[in-house]
C-alpha cells in the first residue's frame, strides 16, 4: 500500500507495456507529444471518457482497465507539470472538450488513481500546505468524487485511506484537516470521526476551528452533538463565535438535534454581551 492509499501497480510502468499486448488501447493521438498542446489533447480526451461513463453511469472497468494499459512512461513528467501547473492556476485552464476545471480536477485524481502514480499524486496533493489555491482545487475535487453516485468504491477507500495516512502524521496533519474543509461526505467525515476526536485535545486554536468545522457537517452525530455542546460550555472552549457560526453554516443537520442544544444556547443568550455570538445564537433558535 503506497503513502496516499491502495497502490494499482506501482509507479512502475513495466507491467503497462505487457497488458497492452493484450488490451485495447485508447484510440489516442498519440504524434508530436513533445508540445505541450498534444500533452493537453491526450489528458483531455482521456478526461472526456472518465466524464462519458460517469453520465451513462456505465460499468467503468473497461475504461480503467485501458487507462493502466497506455504506456504514458515517457509522458509521465510532461503529464505531472501540466496538471500540477493547471490546479495551481484555475485561470491558465482550458480544455477542448467542453470540461468545466473542477472536472478536470475530479477526473485527473481518479486517472491518477487508476494509474498508480502515487508518488506524483502525493507531490501534487502536498503542494497544498502552500498554495491556497491547490488545496481549494484539490479539496473541490476529491469532494466531487465522494459525493458522485456512479463511481466504483475504489476511489473513495482511496481518498479516506489518503486522509486517515495524513491525520495520523503529524507532518502533514494540518494539510489533511484543511482538505477536509472542503469535504462534505458524511461517510468520510465518519471514517475519520475518531482521529479528530483524539488530535482535538490540546491542539492549537487554528486546528480545533478546523477540526470542529468539518465535524460541524455531521452535527446530528450522536457522539460529535456531545462534543459541541461541552465545547460550548467549557470556559477554556476556542472561540464560541466561530463554533456558533460552524453550526449556523449546516442548519439542516443542526436542526435534527436543535432541542439538545435548547439550554446552552439559552444560558449563553442570557450572560453573553457578543453582538456576534448573540446573532448566530438567534438563527439557530429560529
Amino acid at each position: 500500500m503506497g503513502v496516499l492509499g491502495p497502490t494499482h501497480g506501482g509507479d512502475d510502468d513495466d507491467d503497462d507495456e505487457e497488458a497492452i499486448e493484450e488490451k485495447p488501447k485508447l484510440k489516442l493521438e498519440m504524434k508530436n507529444l513533445d508540445s505541450d498542446n498534444n500533452v493537453r489533447d491526450i489528458i483531455n480526451e482521456i478526461i472526456s471518457m472518465y466524464k462519458k461513463s460517469e453520465i451513462d453511469g456505465s460499468d467503468m472497468t473497461n475504461i480503467i482497465n485501458q487507462i493502466k494499459s497506455i504506456n504514458l512512461r515517457w509522458h509521465k513528467q510532461a503529464i505531472f507539470q501540466l496538471v500540477r501547473s493547471t490546479v495551481s492556476n484555475p485561470s491558465s485552464y482550458y480544455s477542448i472538450f467542453d470540461i468545466s476545471f473542477s472536472e478536470f480536477v475530479k477526473y485527473t485524481l481518479m486517472f491518477y488513481i487508476d494509474k498508480g502514480w502515487n508518488d506524483d499524486l502525493r507531490r501534487i496533493v502536498d503542494d497544498g500546505e502552500l498554495d491556497l489555491k491547490v488545496t481549494t482545487s484539490l479539496g473541490n475535487g476529491f469532494s466531487g468524487i465522494l459525493t458522485s453516485k456512479n463511481l466504483p468504491k475504489k476511489y473513495i477507500i482511496y481518498i479516506q485511506t489518503m486522509l486517515k495516512s495524513m491525520l495520523k502524521n503529524p507532518g502533514r496533519m494540518f494539510l489533511g484537516l484543511y482538505y477536509l474543509r472542503f469535504i462534505g461526505d458524511r461517510p468520510t467525515i465518519e471514517s475519520v470521526k475518531q482521529f479528530l476526536f483524539l488530535i482535538l485535545p490540546g491542539s492549537s486554536a487554528k486546528i480545533q476551528g478546523l477540526i470542529l468545522y468539518t465535524l460541524a457537517k455531521v452535527i446530528d452525530d450522536e457522539d460529535v452533538t456531545k462534543l459541541f455542546i461541552n465545547q460550548l460550555k467549557s470556559e477554556r472552549s476556542i472561540n464560541r463565535a466561530d463554533i456558533l457560526r460552524y453550526l449556523s453554516k449546516n442548519k439542516t443537520e443542526f436542526s435534527k438535534v436543535k432541542d439538545k442544544f435548547q439550554n446552552i444556547l439559552l444560558e449563553l443568550k442570557e450572560n453573553s454581551e457578543n453582538d456576534t455570538i448573540l446573532s448566530y445564537i438567534n438563527i439557530l433558535l429560529k
